[in-house]
């Protein structure tokens, strides 16, 4: 699966916002990225007669997200 690139940035205004715990910029980080978080919590899942299903693992969908939440509001720095 190939990831399909994109030259937006996201505002330096809206990544203020998002470290200092804004709901909405938070929001807006979540839907830049929902697409990336939703492949890489995909899986391919095997029946007993060899049958291939693709499904997303919301479970690691939910860590993924929660990780970036966590990762923006505490960890992250603006350099001058």
């Amino acid at each position: 699966m190939k990831l399909k690139r994109t030259n937006k940035l996201i505002p330096i205004e809206i990544i203020r916002a998002a470290v200092n715990g804004d709901q909405f910029a938070l929001a807006y980080i979540l839907r830049v990225y929902r697409n990336y978080i939703k492949t890489l919590s995909t899986k391919v899942i095997t029946d007993k007669d060899g049958n291939e299903y693709i499904c997303v693992d919301e479970d690691k969908q939910t860590i993924l997200m929660s990780q970036l939440i966590y990762c923006i509001t505490n960890n992250f720095k603006i350099l001058p």
